[in-house]
């Protein structure tokens, strides 16, 4: 809520391509999300710095990759597999060699850090753990830690532009580096420097208040060879993928499932907001939203030969015959128009090579890729899994009392809406397991065969044990619709668009507010000393005055008030009492599913109530303490320790009661 923040991805500006609207731009990357710092290898290829997280953290992976001049045959290079290098910046090819000088960068903060030399044929991943060795790396700067992964240094390198393996030049700050979270906001230190990797670092120019920043030599240097392009104009606006054989990955696939086909999923881009889980589309935190474009055949001998639609973000899975995803990406791959590539197999070993064979899938005309079940494009709970639980789970699971001596269930399924969400859908959540930017995704770096949401979810063995698998006999399409859902992170929502509109905003009380009591003052009426929401709708950062930080009807529960004030955590809002009134009185509690808050009241610094922690929708509180002589009434909202995403809070009926009158409720 603090900043704009557009997706920046990766473009090539050029006379020669102007048309005859005068653009003279083309899209080389249809990522999801931001890229920066390209520039051009020795090989001829464009290196650059790629925010890269599909179901997992969005403050690390920003690692280094390369595409081809045309867009096409993006891939990584190092950095999509670890947490110990939090972002891998300003990538600069070294002259005579093939390694690249890049900056060891923070998420949370400016660009800069340790400097860092890449040898890109020493790249692998660890054969047990899947995560980037840093073999190698050769850090330069030893003294500078890795930021925000290994702490924040007390001075940083920034823009480096090699002479040599041996020689630079580079910007450099003697402060810490400044940003977000290191402490430090002032961005004026840096200076333009001679380094070597012996430890002289000499100064060549710097000025006071302002940050001297990327030094370039003027001389001339070698051309880069030019690549040209392979794109097929005759496929139109598509493009071919080929796998070799899917078995073949660095962590073993389980053994007696063979994969027999291939989930295509496309990633949605974010339009609403920038802001983390505005709007919220299910369990899982900052997930991403998606569409199930189909799925393709797997040839028995692990072969898959597919066409896919050109500039749209991807991602696949490699699904068993019965239905469940055998192995999961969580990151993104596209194609150029005319573009065809492929891979050796499923997430296998860096520099592997195919088999010397012809694969069965080129035997045959591309697959064409075939379209999910009804509610998969995009994914929506409603439509994909509740018909299920309808046909085949309410019956038993409805809510209602059963018959003397019945074997009701107590996890209720029914479908109406529950705040954001539906009931069913909250009744099953804890029967189900996601990826996500936090503590309870099934894995933070690496996805493991396996392990995906079907296998990790006990959902899935529920509906094979004694008590389920005889009564409720889901036929396999069914089974499958559930295996769809839990294998693609178990969303409500597929898209953001149709989340911010929302099932629990139908269910929002649409009769008369509850009244105004004559006995007080309302706050909403007074004016405040201060007051600070974390977060608005039109980024003022204010409370609202009977309504809440959206500007929507205050609404807790199944009632609706006429006065109160809506703010969101981390909030503060300050009155001037002057030992005027007795009570303060109010009805307290979150405003938006999912969040998780703390309401205080302070009386003269004093704490006179603290709610606890407070989930989301569920609930509310009454405040009614003693404010006799108190000057000044301080009400809190804090985000009770869990970052402040979905903490809209709510101080309804709020009132000061005059010290000759008692509360009317």
């Amino acid at each position: 809520p603090w900043e704009p923040l557009p997706s920046y991805t990766l473009h090539r500006m050029d006379v020669s391509l102007g048309d005859a609207a005068g653009r003279r731009g083309r899209t080389l990357s249809f990522h999801e999300t931001s890229e920066w710092h390209p520039a051009v290898l020795n090989d001829g290829r464009i290196v650059y710095s790629r925010w890269d997280y599909v179901d997992r953290s969005a403050a690390n992976f920003h690692g280094l990759w390369a595409s081809n001049p045309d867009g096409s045959m993006a891939s990584i290079l190092f950095g999509n597999y670890t947490m110990r290098v939090n972002a891998c910046f300003q990538p600069r090819a070294i002259p005579g060699s093939r390694r690249i000088a890049f900056i060891a960068g923070a998420h949370h903060a400016d660009v800069g850090g340790a400097l860092v030399i890449l040898d890109p044929a020493r790249t692998r991943l660890d054969p047990k753990t899947g995560q980037d060795d840093l073999g190698a790396l050769e850090v330069l700067t030893p003294q500078i830690c890795f930021p925000e992964s290994a702490g924040w240094p007390k001075s940083y390198f920034h823009s480096p532009w090699p002479l040599s393996e041996n020689y630079f030049l580079v910007s450099f700050g003697f402060d810490t580096l400044p940003g977000m979270s290191s402490g430090n906001k002032r961005r004026d230190s840096t200076g333009l420097y001679y380094f070597d990797r012996f430890g002289n670092l000499e100064l060549l120019y710097r000025e006071a208040g302002i940050a001297c920043m990327y030094p370039i030599p003027l001389a001339a240097r070698p051309r880069p060879p030019v690549i040209g392009s392979q794109l097929d104009p005759t496929l139109g606006d598509e493009g071919r993928f080929i796998l070799a054989d899917v078995t073949k990955s660095l962590l073993a696939l389980p053994a007696g499932r063979r994969v027999t086909q291939l989930r295509i999923f496309e990633i949605l881009p974010k339009t609403v907001t920038h802001v983390a889980n505005r709007p919220r589309i299910g369990h899982a935190n900052a997930e991403n939203a998606r569409s199930l474009l189909g799925t393709v055949p797997v040839e028995p001998d692990g072969s898959a030969y597919f066409r896919a639609p050109a500039r749209k973000p991807l991602y696949f899975q490699a699904v068993d015959a019965a239905g469940r995803a055998v192995q999961s990406m969580r990151s993104a791959v596209y194609l150029q128009p005319g573009e065809s590539r492929g891979c050796v197999g499923c997430h296998e070993r860096p520099g592997t090579a195919p088999a010397v064979r012809r694969p069965q899938a080129l035997r045959r005309p591309a697959s064409v890729i075939r379209p999910g079940p009804d509610g998969t494009r995009p994914l929506s709970y409603r439509r994909l899994v509740q018909p299920v639980l309808d046909a085949r789970c309410v019956r038993c699971h409805d809510g209602k009392a059963g018959p003397k001596n019945g074997k009701k269930g107590r996890t209720v399924l029914t479908g109406e809406p529950a705040g954001s969400f539906s009931r069913s859908y909250h009744s099953l959540r804890p029967y189900v397991r996601w990826y996500e930017w936090g503590g309870k995704s099934i894995s933070a770096i690496v996805t493991r065969p396996g392990r995906i949401g079907a296998d990790a979810s006990p959902l899935t063995n529920i509906l094979a044990d004694a008590t389920h698998a005889g009564h409720m006999k889901l036929a396999d399409t069914e089974r499958r619709r559930l295996y769809i859902w839990l294998d693609a992170n178990v969303p409500f929502y597929g898209s953001y668009e149709t989340a911010a509109k929302g099932v629990g905003r139908a269910a929002r009380p649409a009769g008369p507010p509850v009244p105004a009591k004559r006995d007080g003052r309302y706050l909403s009426d007074l004016v405040w000393t201060s007051g600070k929401a974390g977060w608005t709708k039109n980024k003022d950062g204010l409370p609202r005055r009977d309504a809440d930080v959206e500007d929507n009807p205050l609404v807790l529960g199944s009632r609706r008030y006429a006065k109160g004030i809506g703010t969101h955590a981390p909030s503060k809002i300050v009155y001037r009492l002057d030992g005027k009134y007795e009570r303060f009185v109010a009805v307290v509690g979150g405003g938006q599913a999912n969040g998780t808050v703390v309401f205080q009241v302070f009386g003269d610094g004093r704490k006179l109530f603290d709610s606890g922690v407070m989930h989301g929708l569920r609930g509310t509180r009454n405040v009614d303490v003693p404010v006799k002589g108190v000057k000044e009434l301080r009400l809190v909202v804090t985000d009770a320790g869990d970052n402040y995403t979905c903490d809209m809070a709510t101080w309804a009926d709020a009132r000061l009661v005059p010290r000759r009158n008692r509360p009317g409720r």
